[in-house]
């Protein structure tokens, strides 16, 4: 398989962003079964602020030379493996439809790498629409990317639209269904682009619409960072926003009970809300937030750090919810893709901490704020008529309750969960679910993914008793055993270790972990093991019968025990017969920072970040 040597190939341009589909969809798939895709950035990532045309043409050539020295690499890879493959043309076969023969676009939004913007290019999180795309059609099945179905696009920002000199664009929002005609009268661009060809000696490049694009961009710029408490507190969070809209809430009394109507309705003029207004100004770290935490963009001033954007979230315990509790964006910086960052924050943050839900309070009037966490998936919850005066209905601010469910998929488990061992197909896609499950959770990223990657080509690894969970082509769990040893005086014995055992994050709380472990340890104990020892969470592993090891006589190699450090017996007096000091395999030991910074490189990252509960 050739897809191991095209990884290493993009190892050589960290920029660059890749990824791999099925063609299934194309005019090509009798020939061909997979596509990679990728998009090189334009060498400035030009704004309408330093937009020029001379400028964005040559972010075109230069992205193109780069282009052009992978494809090169590319085909010397795929010709040395002997595989079937094609470089689809990027440029159009006719002028009448302005299409290529395959969709460069269309490649990227399965593969993942971004979606359809407003006007009608790829729109990547990381660079917005500044790239280049290519792609090379391959007669081989690879790990593929999930697939984008729906616009990112805040449904409200119309920033590309505006800037089109020619008014082609229809201010639509792109999903999987969409035309091309839907979005932009692609004739009229093209037509207006022609006018230059005598000057020019070509087209216009006209990227004014990728300029004032808000993704990637100099936004990439803003560093989201956590806010610690001692230097936080009190900062005052300047709420203030502009809105046309509200929601009018209507609360009848019938016979049969209530009636509640709540409709989107529009102001007579536009109403402004600032702090000024309120007795209690929104504050970072409230004395009622006891557990809160918080993260932001930070910019240096002359009298000290001052704040741009902000998220703080407080666990709500009794009810197993984590609360949003601020969120703000300077003005500066709004549809700019921040708020759905700090976003994606407070949701990986609930996610590692095992919430049910998340929950926050908006107000009837910020419609823009409920569009967007309507577009964050939040639904409403409820509401309280008379939270900021006694005349909140009238005054058209009534608190708003919105919460986003993390839904169960226990059923889909019960029926197509499949145990089985690790294929060699399965390596990538197994190691990028490790890397989902440990992100962040343990440390600021994590190299359980690396572990993995390592433990294949270990001699203490156990293949034959390790495991993958599958649900159809997905791998939504992993556990990898080795061999250990107990060490007393001269004498050793041979147990168990397992780990990473994990799920993947959209599938844990399913009782898949609970599978893998039960399958393993019974396979373990008919195969002779007499015991297993690892390195666990304390809140969960006892539930499954494990005991902590100074119970078993049975020591950390430098004398030591601790709540994570944990046992089970498969046979009477497995470990408590023998005792001694735990010997860990060395390939647990061997990952370098440096080595585990390369080898993420092959792997779709979130950001790192700082969450609490870590442990450094």
């Amino acid at each position: 398989m050739p897809e191991e040597k095209i990884r290493r190939i993009f190892l050589e341009y960290p920029e660059v962003i890749y990824g791999f589909t099925d063609i299934a969809y194309s005019t090509y798939a009798d020939s061909y079964q997979s596509a990679l895709v990728f998009a090189v950035p334009y060498g400035e990532q030009l704004t309408l602020e330093t937009y020029s045309e001379a400028k964005f043409e040559k972010g075109i050539q230069d992205a193109k030379a780069v282009v052009e020295k992978i494809l090169a690499q590319l085909k010397k890879v795929l010709d040395e493996s002997e595989v079937t493959y094609d470089i689809p043309p990027a440029v159009q076969n006719n002028e009448t439809e302005l299409a290529a023969p395959f969709s460069f676009k269309y490649a990227a939004v399965n593969a993942g790498l971004g979606w359809i913007g407003k006007n009608d290019v790829v729109i990547t999180p990381k660079y917005g629409p500044r790239v280049r795309l290519s792609a090379v059609l391959i007669k081989a099945q690879f790990t593929y990317g999930r697939k984008i179905l729906k616009s990112q696009c805040p449904e409200d920002c119309r920033k590309c639209v505006d800037a089109c000199p020619y008014k082609a664009l229809h201010n639509v929002q792109w999903d999987s269904s969409s035309f091309r005609n839907d979005i932009i009268d692609y004739k009229l661009c093209n037509e207006k682009r022609s006018l230059f060809a005598a000057a020019l000696g070509r087209k216009s490049a006209c990227g004014l619409c990728m300029a004032a694009c808000p993704f990637g961009g100099y936004k990439m710029n803003h560093k989201i960072v956590s806010l610690p408490r001692e230097v936080w507190a009190g900062t005052v969070i300047p709420m203030r926003y502009t809105t046309e809209n509200y929601f009018d809430v209507k609360i009848e009394k019938k016979e049969e009970g209530y009636g509640v109507e709540i409709c989107k309705c529009r102001f007579d003029a536009p109403v402004s809300h600032y702090p000024e207004e309120y007795d209690f100004p929104d504050k970072l770290y409230q004395e009622h937030w006891e557990k809160a935490y918080a993260w932001g963009i930070v910019e240096e001033r002359e009298d000290g750090p001052g704040l741009l954007a902000c998220i703080e979230t407080c666990p709500e315990e009794w009810s197993n919810r984590l609360v949003v509790t601020e969120l703000w964006v300077h003005e500066s910086l709004r549809r700019q893709g921040i708020g759905r960052r700090l976003m994606a924050i407070a949701k990986e943050q609930a996610v590692l901490e095992h919430r049910r839900a998340i929950i926050l309070e908006t107000q009837s009037c910020n419609a823009g704020a409920i569009s967007f966490y309507e577009q964050e998936g939040f639904e409403l919850i409820g509401f309280d008529s008379c939270c900021y005066s006694n005349r909140d209905r009238e005054r058209k601010e009534v608190r708003v309750n919105m919460g986003y469910f993390f839904r169960t998929k226990a059923q889909e488990v019960r029926e197509k969960l499949v145990l089985r061992k690790e294929r060699e197909t399965d390596y990538h896609k197994t190691e990028q679910m490790v890397l989902d499950a440990f992100w962040n959770k343990h440390h600021m990223g994590c190299d359980e993914h690396l572990l993995v990657h390592k433990l294949r080509g270990s001699e203490a690894y156990l293949p034959e008793l390790s495991r993958v969970a599958v649900i159809g082509e997905e791998i939504v769990g992993v556990i990898c055993y080795a061999r250990a040893m107990l060490k007393q005086g001269e004498r050793t014995k041979e147990i168990l270790l397992f780990g990473p055992l994990c799920v993947a994050p959209a599938w844990q709380g399913c009782g898949i972990g609970g599978r893998l472990l039960k399958e393993t340890l019974g396979t373990a104990r008919e195969m002779g093991y007499e015991g297993v020892v690892i390195f666990g969470e304390p809140d969960y592993y006892p539930r499954q019968g494990f005991q902590t090891c100074d119970r078993f006589g049975i020591t950390t190699i430098d004398g030591k025990n601790f709540d994570a450090f944990l046992g089970i017996e498969l046979a009477e007096g497995g470990l408590k017969g023998f005792g001694g000091r735990f010997l860990v395999p060395e390939v647990y030991e061997d990952l370098s920072p440096e080595e585990n910074e390369l080898f993420t490189k092959n792997f779709r990252t979130p950001e790192k970040q700082r969450f609490p509960g870590q442990w450094d």
